[in-house]
């Protein structure tokens, strides 16, 4: 028998090539874990601090302004989660009566200040404004309007927060702001 020269180096490179295949992995025992960590966020607040206050206003006097910046504006305070967006709804009055005048009013105008976001303005509406509380958590929202003409006061506006996707709402209760 004679066997041919290439046949032991082909077999002995099957061999080389089985050897270096990989081995079946065998089950290893290690394990690992992790901590769950939650941190509870305080509940959303509004309180009303200052309320819109057009001044002392006589029987046919002409228009009056009020902008966010005046410092006759309403003033909410609001606290939240620190850097959170947040809803504004507000429910706005279309005049002011105390009974005997009535004044209509519109041109609603709206600011708010937090630390980090600085001032950001919107327009009050019953649709909803989107602004943020500031590092601290907190932000200070401002209220103004246009007064048309005529002469009596007495009516009050209230403000809603809501984090977007929340369900309730936060009112001023109490505190809603009279004018």
């Amino acid at each position: 028998m004679r066997t041919h020269p290439a046949l032991p180096s082909r077999l002995g490179a099957l061999f080389a090539a089985l050897a270096l295949a990989p081995a079946p992995l065998l089950a290893q025992n290690n394990a690992a874990s992790i901590t769950a960590m939650a941190v509870i966020a305080p509940s959303l607040s509004v309180s009303g601090t200052r309320n819109l206050d057009f001044g002392t206003l006589s029987q046919g006097s002409g228009p009056r302004v009020i902008t966010a910046s005046d410092p006759d504006a309403g003033e909410f305070s609001v606290g939240a989660v620190a850097n959170a967006s947040i809803t504004l709804t507000f429910t706005l009055p279309t005049e002011l009566s105390d009974g005997s005048f009535v004044i209509p009013i519109d041109n609603w105008t709206g600011a708010s200040s937090a630390l980090g976001p600085g001032i950001e303005f919107f327009t009050p509406s019953s649709s909803g404004s989107t602004v943020h509380v500031g590092t601290n958590g907190g932000a200070a929202v401002f209220v103004g309007a246009r007064k048309r003409g005529g002469g009596g006061v007495r009516r009050c506006q209230n403000l809603a927060v809501a984090e977007p996707g929340a369900r309730q709402l936060q009112r001023g209760g109490a505190d809603d702001r009279c004018v």
